[in-house]
């Protein structure tokens, strides 16, 4: 990585001194996208897709730029997540019975909002030096989290700018020490995990009508 830890940490520092008090309007704006997919509806989709354009202009083109160039490209793929969400096609509908997809979104969900910032607080990333939401892996976490609630099957390519992500931005879990993005990959992993489950089920569902017909 072309940055040091200060430089890294620094960043947090002063996206989190530039934006304030907008961590706390970032949070309610994530409840109510969650209040929007439990009642499945379309702001769900578009709150999250706002989220995206926010990370991409206000943390990588104005905070992350400065000490790594490379922020242009991070902040391009993140408005191409915000365009694929609300340009999706049929529209999104989320599930409204409880199920496992459905349980394991609630856990990213409320980790990404809540254990997050709580787990980087205790392994010493303190605020201001620390990713509040908003920023990207907690955003990302969250919209993995969001996505799984969507009904089957679960679109893979929807979600290729926030699967990229958790690859780009893995190597800081050893680098230094984000030892609160782990969750990240894992996240990653489980949404295209369901995915494949989903297209596998939908394959084997067209071989059992091939075989009846």
């Amino acid at each position: 990585m072309p940055f040091s830890r200060e430089q890294f940490f620094g960043v947090f520092a002063a996206y989190n001194h530039d934006i304030w008090p907008m961590q706390a309007v970032l949070f309610f704006v994530a409840v109510a996208a969650i209040a929007a997919a439990v009642e499945n509806r379309r702001a769900a989709v578009q709150i999250l897709a706002g989220l995206w354009v926010w990370c991409a202009i206000a943390y990588h083109w104005m905070h992350f730029v400065p000490v790594n160039p490379a922020a242009w490209l991070f902040g391009a793929l993140f408005l191409t997540q915000a365009v694929l969400l609300v340009r999706n096609r049929p529209p999104l509908e989320f599930i409204d019975i409880p199920s496992r997809r459905i349980a394991a979104g609630g856990v990213f969900i409320a980790y990404a909002l809540v254990a997050y910032p709580v787990f980087g607080t205790l392994i010493g990333h303190a605020y201001p030096y620390s990713p509040t939401f908003g920023a990207p892996c907690p955003l990302t976490i969250f919209t993995l989290g969001v996505l799984m609630m969507v009904r089957p099957p679960l679109p893979l390519a929807l979600a290729i700018p926030a699967l990229l992500w958790s690859l780009i931005a893995s190597p800081a879990i050893f680098r230094f020490g984000m030892i609160e993005d782990a969750v990240l990959p894992l996240a990653a992993a489980a949404y295209v995990a369901f995915a494949l489950h989903d297209r596998g089920l939908r394959v084997a569902s067209m071989l059992r009508e091939v075989r009846h017909a």
